[in-house]
């Protein structure tokens, strides 16, 4: 069954959404990160997904976890830190690791606004600074 198929199965509910979290398509389980029926444990079975995409849809989630929003603010992608960036929840904590971001995108999100001014007038993307690379690459 190919991906278009599985995503029509699990929109119709002829699918398990636990086997949609698992699934091998990158789309099926972006899929599932949508659902509405997904519990804690798939969100954060998907959270950890090796797809930004699958991520980023995760950290856009009404009600997530706090827990699992503080570990989506660590991750090493631009659209998932975007996706954290644009919740109305952030916590301090949240927030400080995002203005380390050197997206113009989440500083803008977070309002800082120079900073995002900034990072746009640059004519290439910053290289991350040698000792964040473990956080940004």
């Amino acid at each position: 069954m190919d991906w278009f198929t599985q995503v029509e199965a699990l929109r119709r509910g002829g699918m398990p959404l636990a086997d949609a979290v698992y699934s091998k398509e990158r789309l099926v389980r972006a899929e599932a990160a949508r659902h509405p029926d997904l519990t804690p444990r798939q969100e954060r079975v998907l959270s950890r997904d090796p797809e930004p995409l699958v991520r980023a849809l995760i950290a856009m989630r009404p009600g997530l976890d706090p827990d699992l929003a503080d570990a989506l603010s660590y991750d090493p992608d631009a659209h998932v830190l975007r996706a954290v960036a644009a919740r109305l929840d952030l916590t301090d904590g949240q927030r400080a690791r995002l203005a380390c971001s050197e997206d113009a995108v989440v500083q803008s999100l977070i309002g800082r606004a120079d900073a995002a001014a900034w990072l746009d007038g640059l004519p290439f993307a910053p290289e991350p600074a040698e000792g964040r690379k473990g956080l940004f690459r």
